[in-house]
């Protein structure tokens, strides 16, 4: 229930120059939607907030940088961070590209030809690193049964050789991504077997240490046992997929990542990573919508974009049981960014109250950007109906939803999966001619309140709907009978 520094200071903005670049001095002179001295008011909104026993925010601005804790939480509190831990795979990926030990462009054949992996579209499209990376190598693997416990701390290579299901991709790689956990698994395997170091010992080195997130782990010690939030020695499981969500940190170092990303690789005038390096892990390349729209905005290196007033932000969550919730989110160009740590009675809907209260506080006032339509005879090629050709759960049920027009002519979709009725969604245009937004949060979920889905025909000449944001459902046109 504190500043990270004992007040705020307004003059703030000439004493963080030194750590920016021209570009980033430009943008100090930016007005925030939200004045540095209203903070305040964002405080007492986020200590409103029901359901957390503990929870940790920090805010990163190019005025002032904040961390508060609220209920149990304080500065030496540990929090699991879940699938957040994901992106620390990636990152580490991007450090042996760096290395030239690996490619994006690498086959997994090659990379890792001692893994069963079943690919019915090998001889003309091999999956690729970056698909593992970008999560478009269509795996099917989300299940809870993948995060069972492994008491013996069980090698990586053992894991997946043992695993009980098939790796198989399901779609053609590199056209959808579709978010899994076995990616990340598959991924660091890579890591050790190219570093000659365990997963847990390359992400210390080359992560942790530069980042001073000395107070980071993914396997129990004495100091996760004295302050993790509501740790007890009888509930505590090690998870079988550790690279995919067995992080457990403390808010402040998980605001060092922020910090480290925001300035392109640099953390307190230490280059963890390239410029270059750092662009790459924010991009997508790997989908129908990044071929044929040059889009290179949704799921990148096990780390994922959402759009928000017209500004793209780079992000990823995680939950866990029991009940924890962390998020890290920022923007490159603004030099802002957030980062909290949850425990309570932990759902989705706490990461949409959060991002809600505190976009304001991270974004400049921008006018709106002009739309761009498809024709109307366009538009009505797309009419009919679709199938969700992907899934992240293998017990996922089939979906089926319809394009139509409404009384005014606008797109819509009919979906009965709606979180909240209606069923209906209206699409608006956006300055992509063949992207459309819903922003209507009540029948949508994302972590932005808003979705956006790119309209594409594939080379066969099929007619494809693709959500560009969490959670990438894809969808192919199909003949009109018992879809409802």
């Amino acid at each position: 229930k504190k500043f990270l520094y004992p007040a705020i200071f307004l003059a703030l903005i000439v004493a963080q120059s030194c750590k920016k670049n021209e570009a980033a001095n430009q943008e100090e002179k930016v007005s925030f939607l939200k004045p540095l001295d209203s903070l305040q008011n964002l405080q007492r909104s986020l200590m409103k907030l029901d359901d957390y026993e503990a929870l940790s925010i920090g805010i990163i601005r190019p005025d002032t940088t904040v961390v508060w804790d609220f209920g149990k939480a304080n500065e030496t509190s540990l929090f699991r961070i879940g699938s957040v831990s994901k992106s620390f795979v990636g990152l580490s990926i991007m450090k042996l590209v760096e290395q030239n030990k690996v490619s994006l462009d690498d086959t997994l054949t090659n990379l890792i030809p001692e893994i069963d992996i079943i690919n019915p579209w090998e001889d003309t499209k091999p999956i690729l690193l970056r698909h593992l990376v970008e999560a478009s190598a269509g795996f099917i693997s989300y299940r809870r049964e993948d995060f069972i416990p492994d008491p013996e701390v069980t090698p990586l290579q053992e894991l997946l050789k043992n695993n009980p299901y098939t790796f198989e991709s399901s779609w053609e790689p590199g056209k959808y991504s579709t978010y899994h956990n076995v990616g990340p698994m598959i991924s660091a395997y890579i890591v050790e077997k190219k570093s000659n170091m365990s997963y847990e010992s390359f992400v210390r080195q080359y992560l942790f240490e530069p980042m001073e997130m000395d107070r980071t782990y993914l396997l129990l010690n004495e100091d996760i046992k004295s302050n993790l939030i509501n740790y007890n020695d009888s509930t505590y499981e090690h998870i079988r997929p550790r690279p995919s969500g067995a992080i457990i940190t403390s808010n402040r170092q998980l605001l060092n990542l922020v910090d480290m990303l925001i300035h392109d690789g640099i953390f307190e005038d230490k280059k963890v990573f390239e410029n270059s390096t750092i662009k790459r892990f924010e991009s997508s390349t790997s989908t129908l919508a990044a071929e044929k729209l040059s889009i290179t905005y949704g799921h990148a290196v096990n780390n994922w974009t959402i759009i928000h007033n017209n500004h793209i932000f780079n992000m990823h969550g995680g939950v866990i049981d029991p009940g924890f919730l962390a998020l890290y989110l920022y923007s490159s160009e603004l030099n802002t960014g957030l980062s909290f740590t949850f425990k309570g009675k932990g759902n989705k809907r706490i990461f949409n109250e959060i991002l809600a209260l505190v976009f304001p506080y991270l974004e400049i006032e921008r006018p709106k950007q002009e739309v761009v339509k498809m024709t109307s005879d366009d538009e009505n090629t797309f009419i009919g109906c679709y199938k969700q050709i992907t899934k992240s759960r293998l017990s996922s049920p089939e979906i089926f939803i319809e394009i139509q027009k409404d009384s005014l002519g606008n797109l819509q979709i009919y979906d009965s999966n709606f979180d909240e009725e209606p069923n209906y969604k209206t699409l608006k245009p956006t300055s992509i001619k063949n992207v459309y937004l819903d922003d209507n949060p009540l029948n949508n979920f994302s972590f932005s309140g808003q979705s956006q889905y790119a309209f594409l025909v594939d080379e066969n000449g099929n007619q494809v709907i693709q959500k560009l944001d969490y959670s990438w459902e894809a969808y192919e046109k199909i003949e009109c009978e018992n879809t409802k």
